[in-house]
């Protein structure tokens, strides 16, 4: 790891983020391609804009959803998804972003406090 003076953090709610669709909560149709399209597109641009050190995000239902986030602000080689394992849009959850040089193991993603 880098020797570091300062660490960003940022919190972001995702706004039901599912892959188009797919169910979000009652709704059957879940999000179509365009305002999925329109979405990721300004997540993407919040990415780029802030690049903190370590995200936490909220309001998380597919990580496929977070992973085209990342791939389209060119920020997926930077950053390791911290997400439930095998999670595919059947619930909401929370989900992290961690810049690859200040990961030191294997993450562990924890359900009960």
């Amino acid at each position: 790891m880098a020797n570091r003076t300062q660490l960003s953090f940022a919190s972001f709610n995702l706004y039901n983020l599912n892959r188009p669709g797919l169910p979000i909560y009652r709704d059957r149709d879940g999000w179509p391609e365009d305002q999925y399209a329109r979405k990721t597109d300004w997540i993407r641009k919040q990415l780029q804009a802030l690049q903190a050190d370590v995200w936490g995000f909220q309001e998380l239902w597919h990580q496929q959803a977070l992973q085209d986030c990342f791939d389209g602000a060119e920020l997926e080689q930077d950053y390791t998804l911290l997400t439930p394992p095998q999670h595919h849009g059947g619930r909401i959850t929370c989900a992290a972003a961690v810049r690859q040089d200040l990961l030191v193991d294997e993450p562990e993603w924890i359900v009960n406090f």
